[in-house]
Parts: C-alpha cells; sequence; structure tokens
C-alpha cells in the first residue's frame, strides 16, 4: 500500500511533538535519579563533599546518555504507530 505524502508529514510531526515531551520527561527522570545517587554516595562517603556542584555537566551527560536509549524507541515505536494506525 503506498502512502502519501501528507500522511508521512503527519506521522513526523506526531512523532516529533510526542517524542519531545516523552525525551524531556525522561530526561529530566534520568536527571533525578542520578542526582539522587550522587547524593546517596556523598552521604555514604564514596564521593568528596560538593562534588556535584564542580562536576554537574557530567551529571548532565550521564542522564543523557541514560535516557537516549529510551527515547530513540520511543521513537521509532511512535513513528510506526502513527505511520500505520492503531489497529496494525
Amino acid at each position: 500500500m503506498a502512502r502519501s505524502l501528507e500522511q508521512y508529514a503527519e506521522a513526523t510531526t506526531l512523532t516529533v511533538l510526542a517524542v519531545t515531551t516523552l525525551g524531556t520527561l525522561v530526561y529530566l527522570i534520568a536527571l533525578l535519579i542520578t542526582i539522587g545517587g550522587e547524593s546517596v554516595l556523598e552521604t555514604v562517603g564514596a564521593m568528596p563533599a560538593g562534588w556535584y556542584a564542580d562536576h554537574l555537566s557530567t551529571l548532565t551527560v550521564a542522564a543523557g546518555t541514560m535516557a537516549l536509549p529510551e527515547i530513540a524507541f520511543g521513537g521509532y515505536w511512535l513513528f510506526r504507530r502513527a505511520l500505520n494506525g492503531p489497529d496494525a
């Protein structure tokens, strides 16, 4: 079955909107988990005090790395679902 350009455009638009929302939520949850884990390690004494303030970029990259596979799979799944419809 041939799909029209309009169907691809609609599927792409829906996917971009959904993945941006999904990506933001997953990234924030991953960042909270990373910061929480750092706080636990700091409390236990495995990390020096104030490590979080000096290495925020490291925690941000770690959270992004944790969120990337979920966002990629979610984008693929949502695009296929938007293109084929809910019954496919």
